[in-house]
């Protein structure tokens, strides 16, 4: 199925795959950011017991570089977001059911 097929398909179909795929987004969401929650939150805690132990020391000074490193990297992917933002906007039943499902998926996890 294509992406612009959408349209085409009806209101209703449209609406029961945004609400069906945005479900299975919720919930698979809410399943793996607890993972890794569990995983950042324990790294955290293992970074810093390891560099109050003196086993490892942090280069602050090379964070701002790396932040302009990520900042460049998000300026390409404009393009991207506006084909997602056009898609959105065109086919608003499958968007709105899309988020709805996203919180009802949330709510099942």
């Amino acid at each position: 199925m294509n992406l612009n097929s959408f349209k085409q398909k009806g209101p209703y179909t449209e609406i029961g795959i945004g609400a069906t795929v945005g479900l299975f987004t919720g919930f698979i969401t809410m399943r793996i950011g607890k993972l890794a929650a569990i995983a950042v939150g324990s790294s955290i805690l293992i970074l810093e017991i390891a560099q109050m132990e003196g086993l490892i020391k942090f280069d602050w000074s090379a964070i701002p570089k790396l932040l302009d490193m990520g900042k460049q990297q998000m300026s390409n992917k404009s393009s991207i977001i506006e084909q997602a933002l056009d898609f959105a906007i065109t086919n608003m039943a499958f968007t709105t059911s899309f988020i709805g499902g996203v919180f009802i998926g949330i709510g099942l996890s």
